[in-house]
């Protein structure tokens, strides 16, 4: 028969070895449940920042869209904010909307406003627009897009 170095054969170490109790398994996870309880709160936090982020990059996305439609087909292309019906979208495509957690400021040119809650940036075929700014906002997360009237590039800046 095999021996360890301990003088013990291998077969009685075997035997020896225990496992975890039950005790033990309970208070490890009673220690994950009270580590998740308090982590809770904290993504929870974190949630309206990932929407305003989100909704930033969505908004983003399809100005670029619509500037890009601009140049390509040598013809202004809008891009209209409602925001009393919590909406913006491009010509002849289907509109998007926005969570209710995020409040939306916008801004654009006099001429364009078509009413107090809607208004328009417009994109021009030499890649220019007529400029404006989308505040989004939920909590504390503040992002500010800018499209400049003069080149149409858009900027995404932090409050």
């Amino acid at each position: 028969m095999q021996t360890s170095s301990h003088g013990n054969s291998i077969s009685d170490e075997f035997n020896n070895q225990t496992g975890l109790t039950l005790i033990e398994l309970l208070v490890v996870m009673s220690i994950l449940a009270i580590i998740t309880a308090l982590a809770s709160p904290a993504m929870t936090s974190l949630l309206p920042g990932y929407r305003v982020k989100s909704a930033a990059s969505e908004i983003i996305a399809e100005m670029r869209s619509s500037r890009t439609q601009a140049i390509s087909r040598n013809a202004p292309v809008g891009f209209i904010v409602d925001v009393g019906a919590q909406e913006y979208f491009t010509y002849n495509r289907t509109p998007r909307t926005w969570p209710d957690s995020i409040t939306i400021e916008f801004t654009s040119a006099k001429v364009l406003r078509i009413n107090e809650n809607v208004g328009e940036v417009r994109f021009f075929p030499d890649g220019s627009s007529s400029g404006g700014v989308v505040r989004l906002s939920s909590g504390s997360s503040t992002i500010v897009i800018t499209v400049d009237w003069f080149d149409g590039q858009i900027k995404r800046n932090k409050e």
